[in-house]
């Protein structure tokens, strides 16, 4: 028992270490999704824990004696910061895809639903193909390292359980939700805008040559000029994914930078 004394004494911050990574890989695309096995997932936060424990602030490894009912919550807190960093670093991923379901709903994709392992959600075509190239975008800036380096700047300004619910991002949250809302709806702008002028110019053939069955080509169509606009706005939507998770990833380090406890 006296052996393993030394061992014990730091089980308890190396715990909340872990806690505080793990959180990340809640809600993080590429990460929370099945396509990473759990066994990778638990081998890579205990990887990321124990070179935090190693080499990080003297802080972290010095912690008073606590007993379970005060250990509780300071677990809690520190998942709570790796999950809101993880949360809002991955946000621009889902909006990147609802852009795409925004197009795929009006051009009449929308009964196409195939399986996102990812999100392990159900999602449309042409959602799942910008989502796969907004992860594509994200990768190639390094947006999981940047996550990482983030977390891992936590450990100087925030010690060990002092993060509570009030220190929250919740106005960082609502204003990338509220910034992304607005980069889906101008990234889906020109498919939809193609395909109202091609239903409303199908009403006008309906309506002047009834003796035209636009309904039998309509369906076609408007799967046919959605796609061609796709194709011709597909770099200008690489672009302005790319400065909309740029945009994110900063805003999450600076709250990250400004948390002092």
């Amino acid at each position: 028992m006296n052996t393993l004394y030394p061992f014990m004494h730091y089980a308890a911050p190396f715990a909340l270490i872990l806690a505080r990574v793990s959180g990340v890989f809640l809600f993080t695309p590429m990460l929370s999704g099945s396509t990473m096995p759990v066994q990778a997932r638990a081998m890579l936060s205990l990887s990321l824990a124990a070179a935090v424990f190693a080499f990080g602030p003297e802080t972290v490894r010095d912690l008073p004696k606590l007993d379970l009912v005060t250990y509780i919550p300071l677990m809690f807190s520190e998942v709570l910061l790796g999950a809101s960093i993880g949360l809002i670093g991955g946000l621009p991923l889902l909006l990147i895809q609802l852009a795409g379901y925004l197009m795929g709903y009006q051009m009449g994709l929308a009964i196409a639903q195939t399986f996102n392992p990812s999100m392990e959600s159900q999602g449309d075509v042409v959602g799942q193909l910008l989502f796969y190239m907004g992860v594509s975008v994200y990768v190639t800036l390094g947006g999981l390292d940047y996550l990482f380096a983030t977390l891992l700047g936590t450990y100087h300004n925030v010690p060990m359980g002092a993060f509570t619910a009030e220190m929250a991002p919740i106005e960082l949250l609502l204003g990338v939700v509220e910034g992304g809302f607005k980069m889906a709806l101008s990234v889906a702008a020109p498919v939809m805008g193609i395909v109202t002028l091609l239903m409303v110019a199908m009403g006008f053939i309906m309506k002047t040559m009834p003796q035209v069955n636009v309904l039998s080509i309509g369906f076609s169509a408007k799967i046919l000029c959605g796609m061609l606009m796709l194709m011709f706005t597909i770099f200008v939507i690489a672009e302005v994914s790319t400065e909309q998770i740029l945009l994110v990833l900063d805003a999450v380090r600076d709250w990250a930078e400004s948390l002092s406890v």
